[in-house]
């Protein structure tokens, strides 16, 4: 079995929310492809587009001092 890895930016998936059109067309092509690829599978990775950068500034605006250091996340944010 061949393993394929696709990454998507979440700015595509979900600028400032879900572009569902989008997901929509690509669950689709993603399906397609892989019905005509039989013996491949594939791992999307996906990125968090706009929420995800809502977040990662609500936590350096220091909102996270509370929050025990096990729990913050990862270290870059």
């Amino acid at each position: 079995m061949i393993t394929k890895v696709l990454s998507v930016g979440g700015s595509i998936i979900a600028p400032k929310e879900p572009d569902t059109t989008f997901l929509s067309e690509f669950c689709k092509m993603t399906a397609d492809w892989l019905t005509s690829n039989s013996e491949t599978r594939l791992i999307l990775v996906a990125g968090g587009g706009g929420p995800a950068r809502a977040y990662q500034n609500a936590y350096r605006s220091g909102s996270h001092s509370s929050c025990p250091h096990n729990l913050r996340g990862l270290p870059f944010l």
